[in-house]
């Protein structure tokens, strides 16, 4: 091969490595600027997912419009969205607190990781490392609906869901315990927050 078809070869092997570089360099971008976080970690939207049997698909959102500190929290149902509440909002020490615009309803969530926690429906009760383990955990609403969670090393649980008894199996995955209801019903995956458990959560997407 002489010295010209040589230099064209390894011209062309640099613009091949230029452009997957420049493509790296673009999915990252669209990435991080789809969905934005502040210096607190604060991501601009996030969601939380809940599937049904055969029905359509549940879906909250929290939007946080940092120029004007104000956010939406809605409910999504198929291809119909409901606006749940909006407000204003107020970031301090990892915690947010929002506030409703007729001030009746103030929320609170712990900003941890890609997770955005409620943290006042944290169930009692630790949960042990493990991807099955013992452990009951139970909450109590302010109407004092009781909802009690017992999970056994076989990797079933039983859920006392105010006087309403359902089992299924489940299986600790990361922050998250996945679960499987026997009934076919949709059951939403409980976080791990400081050995603590809840299903009052949004993911960052």
């Amino acid at each position: 091969m002489n010295q010209k078809a040589e230099l064209k070869k390894r011209w062309m092997m640099i613009s091949i490595v230029f452009a997957v570089i420049a493509v790296v360099i673009l999915v990252y971008m669209l990435i991080a600027f789809r969905n934005k976080k502040d210096a607190n970690g604060l991501y601009e939207t996030y969601q939380m997912a809940v599937s049904s049997g055969d029905s359509a698909k549940t879906v909250f959102c929290m939007t946080f419009m940092p120029s004007d500190q104000t956010y939406v929290e809605s409910l999504t149902v198929g291809d119909k969205s409901t606006e749940l509440s909006k407000g204003t909002y107020e970031e301090k020490d990892g915690t947010v607190v929002l506030t409703s615009e007729d001030k009746d309803n103030v929320q609170s969530f712990a900003i941890s990781g890609k997770y955005l926690v409620a943290t006042d429906f944290l169930y009692d009760g630790d949960v042990p490392d493990g991807d099955t383990f013992e452990a009951t955990c139970k909450y109590t609403n302010k109407n004092n609906a009781t909802y009690t969670i017992s999970f056994k090393k076989d990797g079933t649980y039983t859920l006392d869901d105010n006087g309403d008894s359902k089992d299924g199996t489940y299986k600790r995955e990361g922050d998250l315990i996945k679960r499987t209801d026997s009934s076919g019903d949709g059951a939403i995956d409980y976080l791990v927050y400081k050995n603590q458990i809840t299903n009052s959560y949004y993911v960052a997407k």
